[in-house]
């Protein structure tokens, strides 16, 4: 498979054994600030902190469709940014959100994740969707869905939401969510209701 010269988001149907499959999701997220926002001056040398692809999340998985590299060592408030999605400008500070629990906290290092987009779960509350998430399971949280978006700016299409109920408001409690209004927000629910249409995302990590 030709690798995508800029970086980009590889869906599971393309062959996953490419060996250029880890240089290219890396270029993305180069291509985007990563690297020069952590100080590093040269896309091989930001590679070179970029793990392998694990073979255990090469193989299809028909639930989990997207295999997507996440790297968690930029902030919230940075890395939003970075992917075009807005967040500070809502009155968020770098404080603002925090993992559900000590499972959902994203690291401080670059992994590997397989996910979905929320789809399986429209229709149902953010805490359900949560606690449904046992294993290897976990909710999405937001580091996972700025990567999403990063990797695959129209994933959200022109009108979406996604639920990202492993993060939460540091305050409320509140689970965080992805929307699309003209433009990508990352923003924190004021509720824990049902919305038809809208589905928190699931992913597994390693």
């Amino acid at each position: 498979m030709k690798r995508l010269s800029v970086g980009g988001f590889i869906p599971d149907w393309l062959n996953l054994e490419d060996p250029d499959l880890r240089e290219t999701q890396a270029k993305c997220l180069w291509d985007k600030g990563w690297g020069t926002e952590l100080g590093i001056r040269t896309f091989q040398q930001y590679l070179f902190t970029v793990p392998p692809v694990p073979q255990s999340l090469l193989a299809h998985d028909p639930l989990l469709g997207r295999l997507v590299l996440c790297d968690p060592r930029p902030k919230y408030a940075v890395s939003s940014r970075m992917a075009g999605i807005r967040h500070v400008e809502l009155g968020y500070g770098e404080s603002s959100i925090v993992p559900w629990d000590n499972r959902h906290e994203d690291g401080a290092e670059p992994f590997w994740l397989r996910a979905h987009g929320g789809w399986h779960n429209r229709g149902r509350k953010p805490s359900d969707c949560r606690r449904d998430c046992i294993g290897d399971l976990l909710a999405g949280t937001a580091q996972v869905g700025i990567a999403l978006c990063a990797h695959d700016p129209t994933l959200m299409g022109r009108r979406c939401m996604m639920d990202l109920p492993g993060s939460v408001h540091c305050l409320r409690r509140q689970c965080v969510y992805l929307h699309v209004f003209n433009e990508m927000q990352l923003d924190v629910h004021t509720s824990d209701n049902a919305t038809p249409g809208v589905g928190s995302v699931v992913f597994r990590r390693k």
